[in-house]
């Protein structure tokens, strides 16, 4: 019987997955009941770094996708969500009280984490710093339905996208 431990520094989360192969485990021998916990430790020890890995993964294409519809698809549509009575954004950010650019440095801020997410499939590194940007814009906005009096459920999605983000960002500095 065998296992499998981690040689070296912790890697980046999704050098893990394409790395297994590269000589980046090593081979060593069960010879005891010791050995056979260690075993279990490091398994549970390396789902738990999968798991991680699948749910930022996950997570990256939930916050991308939601973020194209809300400010591409969307953008000049009604919804139950939008704050106050606004029937597009346009009309929100001015329920707000904001300037119309402010709303467009906001939509291009949120395309540009929307890039991200899917740039860090291949260049893992910018997922950290786009999900901390998001996580800080999400706060805004959940800031604005209170300022507006709007009811929960209308601060429901930016709540919801507050927490994937910052799951994120935790997960992320943990892999």
């Amino acid at each position: 019987m065998c296992y499998f431990i981690l040689k070296g520094e912790r890697q980046s989360y999704h050098e893990i997955l394409f790395q297994s192969n590269n000589n980046h485990w090593c081979l060593c021998n069960i010879n005891n009941v010791r050995d056979i916990i260690l075993l279990l430790k490091l398994f549970f020890k390396f789902m738990t770094e999968v798991l991680q890995v699948y749910i930022v993964s996950i997570f990256q294409i939930i916050i991308a996708v939601g973020l194209v519809n809300v400010w591409l698809i969307r953008f000049n549509k009604a919804t139950k969500y939008r704050g106050g009575n606004a029937g597009n954004m346009t009309d929100e950010f001015a329920v707000y009280g904001l300037p119309k650019w402010f709303m467009y440095i906001v939509g291009a801020s949120k395309i540009l984490i929307a890039s991200a997410m899917i740039l860090g499939f291949f260049v893992p590194s910018v997922v950290f710093p786009a999900s901390l940007v998001l996580c800080l814009l999400m706060l805004g906005a959940i800031s604005m339905h209170i300022k507006v009096k709007d009811p929960f459920v209308k601060a429901l999605p930016a709540t919801l996208m507050f927490l994937i983000a910052l799951i994120n960002v935790i997960l992320i500095n943990f892999i």
